[in-house]
């Protein structure tokens, strides 16, 4: 009977750690992708950056025919 409770015990404590472990890796990888994803983010706009003004217009003024 003794042993049945301990490996009960184990198995739960077990199944715990395991779950923790994977939730607190989830988090840090989620959180690894959003800061990797902003700076990647700001080297996109960096690289493009020196060639905006060369692109379309900010204001576009309709032709009025006359």
């Amino acid at each position: 009977m003794r042993k049945a409770t301990n490996a009960s015990i184990r198995r739960r404590l077990l199944i715990s750690l395991i779950l923790t472990i994977v939730i607190l890796w989830l988090i840090a990888a989620s959180f690894v992708y959003r800061v990797a994803y902003h700076e990647v983010e700001e080297i996109y706009d960096a690289t493009l950056a020196p060639i905006s003004p060369q692109g379309v217009p900010l204001e576009v003024v309709p032709m009025v025919e006359s």
